[in-house]
């Protein structure tokens, strides 16, 4: 069980430490939910970059990428 909270930590550490992702999870966190809502929140911020960072976060499973029905 402890070796599953250490990995957790490690992964938690390792997403914080690279640049962008602290803006984009407090971004998210602030209510932009929208790509473009997103990039328009943070400055200097491309939109490489961004796609770039929300893969990673939802290959870490910390996002789930929502599609619309319609």
């Amino acid at each position: 069980m402890m070796k599953e909270y250490q990995k957790g930590f490690e992964i938690i550490q390792e997403l914080i430490s690279k640049r962008w992702i602290p803006e984009i999870l407090y971004s998210i966190a602030s209510g932009n939910n929208k790509y473009t809502s997103i990039l328009n929140s943070i400055s200097f911020l491309s939109q490489t970059e961004l796609q770039r960072k929300l893969r990673a976060l939802e290959e870490y499973r910390c996002l789930d990428k929502k599609r619309e029905q319609g």
